[in-house]
C-alpha cells in the first residue's frame, strides 16, 4: 500500500510532465532564481538542456518543481558567459546533476565560482560554440548559435558582450537566448521574425535596443530580474520600447517561473 501511494503521489506530482511528454511539446521555463538567468528547456522527446543557474544554489529547488525525482542527468547545460548572476547556480547544478554536455563561452574569469567550475569541468565533456554552429536537442529542436563570432578579435570585450547568444527552433517556432550581450553586440546578431525573445542583461537599458526589436520582430519578450533589485532592472526606458513595439512581456520578478509550450506551430504560456 505504501508503494502504491508513492507511485500515485509521483503521478500526481509529475502530471504536467507526463501529460506532455505524450504531445510532443517542447517546454521552455524561464526559472525565478532572483537577480539571474536560468532557463530549462525539454525537448518533445525529453533531451533536457539548461540554459545558465543563476546566481547561487537557489536554481536547485526550482528544477526539483519541475523535474520528475528519477531525473538525474542533464544532457546539455549551457553557461553564457562567466558572471555568477548567470555561473554561481551553474556550479551548484554541476555538482548535483550528471552533465552529459558542457558549453560554455570561451571568456575566462578570475572567479572562485569559474575556480570551482574548472574543477568540474574535468568530469564533463566541454566546448565552446561560434556563430554558425550547431547542435540538435532530440527530435526537431535545434540551437543555432549566433555569437560569438570565432573570426573576430574579442579581447576588449567584456564578459557580457562575449556571451553565447543561440536562436531555439522546434518546427515553426523559435526564440532568441541574448545572454547579457548590449546594444554594440546585438547589432551582430543577423536573425529576424522571432516568436519569442529572452531579453538581455535582465532589462538593462543598454540593451534591447529599437533596432533590434525591429530586426527580431518579436511577440513577447521574457525577462529574468529580481524582485526590487538594486540595478532597476528592467528599466523603464526597455519597458517603454516593448510597449511601444506592442510585444507582451513576462517577468520573473512579477510572474515568477515563466513556463513556454509549443507544439512546433503554435505557442503558449504558463506561470
Amino acid at each position: 500500500m505504501i508503494k502504491l501511494l508513492m507511485v500515485l503521489l509521483l503521478v500526481i506530482t509529475n502530471f504536467p510532465y507526463l501529460k506532455y511528454e505524450q504531445q510532443n511539446i517542447l517546454q521552455i521555463s524561464v526559472l525565478e532564481v532572483g537577480q539571474g538567468d536560468s532557463i530549462l528547456i525539454r525537448s518533445a522527446d525529453g533531451k533536457y538542456l539548461l540554459v545558465d543557474g543563476g546566481p547561487d544554489a537557489s536554481v536547485l529547488s526550482r528544477l526539483g518543481q519541475i523535474l520528475p525525482v528519477w531525473i538525474r542527468e542533464i544532457d546539455y547545460l549551457v553557461i553564457t558567459h562567466p558572471d555568477l548572476d548567470h555561473l554561481g547556480g551553474a556550479v551548484e547544478v554541476l555538482a548535483r546533476y550528471k552533465i552529459k554536455n558542457l558549453i560554455i563561452s570561451d571568456h575566462k574569469s578570475s572567479s572562485q565560482a569559474y575556480a570551482f567550475l574548472e574543477k568540474l569541468m574535468s568530469n564533463v565533456k566541454s566546448t565552446t560554440k561560434f556563430a554558425g554552429e550547431s547542435i540538435v536537442l532530440g527530435c526537431c529542436t535545434v540551437l543555432d548559435f549566433l555569437w560569438p563570432d570565432k573570426s573576430l578579435d574579442r579581447s576588449t570585450l567584456s564578459a557580457n558582450d562575449n556571451s553565447l547568444v543561440f536562436q531555439l527552433r522546434y518546427n515553426d517556432f523559435d526564440m532568441l537566448f541574448t545572454g547579457d550581450i548590449e546594444e554594440k553586440i546585438e547589432a551582430e546578431i543577423l536573425v529576424s521574425d522571432i516568436d519569442v525573445l529572452k531579453i538581455a542583461h535582465h532589462g538593462s537599458k543598454t540593451s534591447t535596443s529599437n533596432k533590434l526589436l525591429e530586426s527580431t520582430n518579436p511577440e513577447v519578450a521574457i525577462i529574468s530580474a529580481g524582485k526590487n533589485n538594486k540595478f532597476n532592472h528592467p528599466h523603464p526606458e526597455v519597458l517603454q520600447r516593448l510597449q511601444d513595439s506592442g510585444i507582451d512581456v513576462y517577468r520573473t520578478d512579477q510572474n515568477n517561473t515563466v513556463h513556454i509550450y509549443s507544439d512546433g506551430k503554435k505557442y503558449w504560456f504558463k506561470h
